[in-house]
């Protein structure tokens, strides 16, 4: 079956003003989200053509080397090298790259600039550092955590009033940070934004799915996630638009694995799997405060970094993991086995050795 690779050699050479930006080109560059482009002429306001920015991103590492970072720079350094060779994407400036992290936030943004009437304003997704995991968890126990005032700021910078429609996307929490972009930014911004994606992204609360504001930009909003979802459960979603992974787990999380038929993608339905992890996960809510909860992200984190855990590449350093099994009867019981949960998360998430810890 076809993928967003197979998409990029039919379509490649068809431009916007031919064909409409649509769901695929918005997974696309959701994934070119994960490049440090600013290394690459993109973090000023006149931008850099794509094609160039990618050129020079391909011949600072291999393949092997983008691997360490994670599976979705394995799948990014493949979609690169397509695209720099189709004039449908390879034209398009990308600008005003900006990334930030510290031990609690991590937030990156850039603009690519689709044509003169259309800009795809676009949020990472958590990379490799611990402080992005740690926002993740965060997203559960208040609102707004710190790229979603960020990311606030930046719609504030570069919606311009007079300027061309908006697009927000995002893959994983970058799809979660574009939502809420769009929640928090004023009504007359909100007018400029024409769609909003989530790509397989963390859902909301109870009360912000609740609020005034979502229901404001819910005509506007899809969440793309594919049949066997883990990321895309977490909290709460009132709809969800599904589409088929030619993978299982977490290897489906990533959008090369999403299925193309011709310009769409294929539609697919929610496993029992994925429903039941996401009624536990809202019924895990249920049963705890926001302030038990925040009590739990904190214990945890500051566990890992004790243990010397700040990104997730850490998690193949073997004295490190030795470190982390042997203090983790430090943690108390209810938390150790969240801590255990996030330990395991992050050993899938990088595609690696499967990490196993016996309570």
């Amino acid at each position: 079956m076809a993928t967003i690779v197979d998409y990029i050699h039919k379509y490649g050479g068809v431009s916007f003003s031919k064909k409409r930006f649509n769901d695929v080109d918005n997974a696309i560059l959701s994934l070119l989200a994960y490049i440090d482009l600013g290394k690459y002429g993109a973090e000023s306001s006149e931008g850099v053509r794509l094609a160039d920015a990618l050129s020079e991103f391909l011949k600072s590492m291999t393949y092997k080397q983008a691997s360490r970072y994670g599976l979705a720079m394995k799948g990014v350094y493949s979609v690169a090298k397509e695209l720099i060779d189709a004039p449908r994407f390879a034209n398009i400036t990308v600008s005003d790259y900006v990334y930030l992290a510290d031990e609690d936030t991590q937030f990156g943004a850039m603009i690519f600039h689709i044509t003169s009437l259309l800009d795809y304003i676009c949020f990472e997704g958590t990379d490799h550092s611990i402080g992005g995991w740690k926002e993740d968890a965060l997203l559960a126990c208040y609102y707004p955590v710190s790229s979603h005032v960020l990311a606030a700021d930046y719609l504030k910078k570069h919606i311009k009033l007079s300027g061309p429609s908006v697009i927000l996307g995002g893959h994983s929490k970058g799809g979660n940070t574009a939502l809420v972009s769009a929640l928090m930014t004023t009504p007359m911004r909100r007018k400029k934004i024409r769609l909003i994606y989530s790509n397989d992204g963390p859902g909301l609360r109870k009360r912000e799915l609740l609020s005034k504001e979502y229901k404001s930009i819910r005509a506007k909003y899809k969440h793309i996630v594919p049949q066997n979802s883990i990321v895309g459960m977490m909290l709460r979603q009132d709809e969800d638009f599904v589409i088929r992974s030619n993978q299982v787990g977490v290897f489906a999380h990533i959008p090369t694995t999403w299925e193309v038929i011709d310009d769409k993608f294929r539609r697919s339905v929610l496993t029992p799997r994925s429903r039941a992890l996401n009624d536990a996960i809202v019924e895990w809510l249920d049963q705890h405060t926001d302030e038990e909860r925040l009590a739990f992200v904190n214990e945890c984190f500051d566990f890992l970094y004790e243990c010397d855990i700040n990104k997730t590449i850490d998690f193949r350093d073997p004295k490190k993991v030795v470190k982390v099994i042997s203090n983790i009867n430090s943690v108390a019981e209810d938390t150790r086995k969240l801590l255990l949960d996030v330990i395991k998360s992050c050993a899938d998430r990088i595609g690696e050795a499967t990490l196993r810890v016996n309570n």
